[in-house]
């Protein structure tokens, strides 16, 4: 017998509360925040081991009245593709903070969803999380520059190389004073504004050396970004790569030199999909 899943809600209860003591009747009348109650149905029994009601809340609020799996995917990458994921409090989840302590994060999800920021990984465990709420299975894949360790770090769009060397395709970056690295406007390479990243982030750090992606029926999302879904094929890998790539560097002082993206050709390793647990 095949039974019908039932449509992801998310319901907001209100209750007026009545006692009787001694024969008398009295009725309670809470504040407005004490008596409000949520209630949530997910597509299917929640396939990861902790519940979080943040993303109940995130996942049936964007799923609503979907049953089936592709849809609520949609939906829920919907949401992750606008960049405005807020917690239950209405707070919104940010990949980084905006002209902020760059290595401060969440060191687990839970603390992420407390700080309200992260890296790439704690957006990576985000959207595999709210998938497996509803019992949906997904995967991990992480990005790496193919030249390490000589160019081991990849540039995220956008920035303006400088002065062309000799060698083929090579740029010196003579502003080597790292207080200046984001949103520096001078040096042979300067830093543009360029890909937004979560919580309208208009400039996280832009040189990593490796990257997380999400990877469900063939495709592959980058929820820190909201970018994807990309074909995980050679051509989806390439057109990924050309939308957030713009070159590579050692970010080594003795030997700054950085390179321009190639359009033509695969710069990034990929690594195979790993099931998310």
């Amino acid at each position: 017998m095949k039974i019908k899943r039932l449509p992801i809600i998310r319901q907001v209860l209100k209750c007026d509360w009545e006692y009787t003591i001694g024969g008398t009747d009295f009725t309670i009348e809470p504040d407005e925040d004490d008596n409000i109650h949520h209630i949530y149905v997910t597509r299917a029994e929640p396939s990861y081991g902790t519940v979080y009601e943040t993303i109940l809340h995130i996942t049936c609020e964007a799923a609503w009245g979907e049953s089936e799996e592709k849809p609520v995917v949609e939906a829920i990458w919907d949401k992750f593709e606008s960049k405005h994921v807020e917690r239950k409090d209405g707070k919104v989840l940010t990949y980084y903070w905006y002209n902020k302590n760059y290595s401060a994060e969440g060191k687990d999800f839970t603390n992420f969803l407390k700080i309200r920021h992260g890296r790439c990984g704690m957006w990576q465990h985000c959207l595999c999380i709210s998938l497996q709420t509803h019992g949906i299975s997904s995967k991990t894949v992480g990005i790496y520059s193919i030249y390490a360790p000589n160019r081991a770090f990849f540039m995220i769009k956008r920035w303006a190389l400088g002065t062309k060397m000799i060698i083929k395709e090579q740029y010196l970056w003579s502003d080597l004073d790292k207080k200046k690295l984001y949103g520096a406007k001078d040096g042979d390479c300067v830093n543009l504004e360029g890909v937004a990243g979560q919580g309208d982030n208009p400039e996280p750090p832009e040189i990593f050396r490796d990257h997380a992606l999400v990877f469900y029926n063939n495709e592959i999302y980058d929820p820190s970004y909201g970018i994807g879904p990309y074909d995980y094929t050679e051509q989806g890998k390439l057109r990924y790569e050309n939308m957030v790539i713009a070159g590579f560097t050692p970010l080594n002082p003795l030997t700054w030199r950085c390179s321009k993206n190639i359009k033509k050709e695969r710069e990034l390793y990929w690594t195979k999909p790993v099931d998310f647990k």
